[in-house]
This record gives structure tokens, sequence and C-alpha cells, in this order.
């Protein structure tokens, strides 16, 4: 990754050919998104935003013209730019701008609940249009006669996944490019600043408020508020960064073993619902402060 970020900050052209290359790759595997936006972010962190709007509006003509040959029309290539490097420019500038991670991510987070709301506010059931979709998805790339032949009863999952899909987006959102932006931040520091992103990241903590928020929202989803419980999950995924944030600051002032961290990040990955766990970490440090208090212990 680091030798991908010297190769892109040797100048633009460097970078807006990384993107696009990235950008085509993420048609077949959209992580890859993520990881060309981290590019336009470390660029805009860099050297400003308006540099950062060069490369990405470059990026995205360079990708719309693949796509016209590719597919006959620009626009795949354009809306895949623009829904990854439009909001990892905006987040990168914001940080940039406080010279911290922290508002970056809130803000990221209201443009995530933003994006969630519309669906309640444009689909008058949006779990009804949400089924829809799934279920014509997956007639169409055989996922639907896959689930059929292991036994899953696909219409009671669907029904299940449709309700909390607004969330869901939002939580992609968060997660996918609130990770681009922190490993911008990292490349950042690795390159032109060594050591400063561990002090800033170990560092992190969120607004109190918002936990308060996030509690009464899961109570309300409790009692039936569809809304409400989509909302949550998208305030929650922001208490992700924050819960391994904790991990990092306790492995140093503990003196931890890195593989206990590395352990952590493999669980996650294996098991994606352990991140509520550390999420719940994230949001119980708000009003415990554990690595103040474990500091004050060593």
């Amino acid at each position: 990754m680091k030798t991908l970020a010297r190769f892109a900050m040797r100048g633009p052209l460097n970078t807006m050919s990384a993107c696009v290359a990235l950008g085509v790759g993420a048609w077949f595997v959209f992580p890859l998104l993520y990881l060309s936006a981290a590019l336009i972010g470390l660029v805009t962190l860099q050297l400003g935003w308006r540099k950062g709007l060069l490369v990405a509006a470059g990026s995205m003509v360079g990708l719309g013209g693949i796509a016209l040959l590719m597919f006959g029309s620009p626009r795949p290539g354009l809306m895949l730019g623009a829904i990854g490097w439009g909001p990892a420019l905006v987040v990168a500038a914001i940080v940039r701008n406080q010279g911290a991670l922290r508002p970056g991510l809130e803000w990221l987070t209201v443009g995530a609940l933003l994006l969630t709301g519309s669906f309640f506010l444009l689909l008058s059931d949006p779990a009804t249009w949400w089924a829809e979709q799934l279920r014509s998805y997956g007639e169409q790339s055989g996922l639907l006669t896959a689930w059929r032949d292991q036994g899953i009863d696909a219409q009671t999952l669907i029904d299940s996944i449709a309700p909390i899909m607004p969330g869901s987006i939002g939580v992609m959102c968060v997660v996918g490019l609130g990770l681009s932006i922190v490993c911008s931040r990292w490349l950042q520091s690795s390159l032109f600043k060594p050591g400063a992103f561990g002090e800033e990241y170990r560092q992190l903590r969120f607004v109190k408020g918002a936990v308060i928020v996030m509690i009464g929202l899961i109570a309300l989803g409790v009692l039936g508020s569809r809304m409400a419980l989509n909302f949550a999950m998208v305030i929650s995924s922001l208490y992700l960064f924050q819960g391994l944030a904790v991990l990092h600051g306790l492995a140093a002032i503990l003196k931890w073993n890195n593989a206990v961290v590395i352990g952590v990040y493999v669980v996650m990955f294996l098991l994606p619902h352990f991140a509520l766990l550390v999420a719940g970490l994230g949001a119980a440090d708000s009003w415990a402060d554990f690595r103040a208090r474990w500091s004050s212990r060593s």
C-alpha cells in the first residue's frame, strides 16, 4: 500500500491512473473502490481540496471513458467515482481543515444518517421496496436457486434483511469510507510524518451525546420503529472506530503483544457480529474513558 501511495504522490497523472485502475477493479472486487478513495483522501490531506478535486474529477473522466468502451455508457464509471471519491474528498478536506480524524468521521456519519433517512422520506415502505430489489437481484444472480439448493428459505431470509437495508447502506458508507480516510491518514503519516497517526488514532474519542441518542434509538427500535433501528445501526458503526482506538490505546499502555490486536481484527473478519462488541466498547469508552483510567494506573 505504501508503494502504491508513493507512486500516486509523484504527480496527479500517477494518482489518476492508480484510481482509474482500482476503479475498474472495483467493478469486479468492490472493496478496491475504498482503496482508490484512500488515495484521493491522501492527496486531499497533503495537498488540499483543490488538488484532491482535480484528481477526483480527472479519475472520474478516465473511469467514465473506460465504462463507455466496456458498457456503451459512461454512467457506471461516473456513478462509481461519485459514490466513492466524492465523499472521500469532502471528508478528507474536513480532516485537513480541522487537523483531526474525529470531525471528519463524525460528519461522514451525519451524511450516512441523511442517506438512510432518505429511504424513509422518499419511499412509502422501504422494507417492501428493498425486498423486491433483493428478490430481483437474487433471481438474476442465481442466489435464490443456490439458497434453495442449500435448504435455505429465501423468502424468510429476504424478509428479515429488507427492513434493515437502509441502515446497512449507511453502515457500509461509514465503515467503508471511514476506513478509507483512516488509511489516508495513516499513509500521510507514514510518508511525511512517521508516528503521528498512531498517536492521533489512539486518542480518538467521539461526542458523548451521540451515545445517548443511539441508546434512545435502540429502545425505539425494540418497540417497533424500523427507522429508529436503522439510524441506531449507523451511529453504532461510528463507535467501531473508537472501540478499535481503545484497543490500540490499551495495547500501548499495557504493552500488549501486537498479536492480541491483530487477533481482534482477524476475529472481526471471520465473525462480523463481533464488531458489535467492539462498537459497544467504543460507546462505553465515551463515558468511562478506559484509556485515561488505565494510563493513571500504569
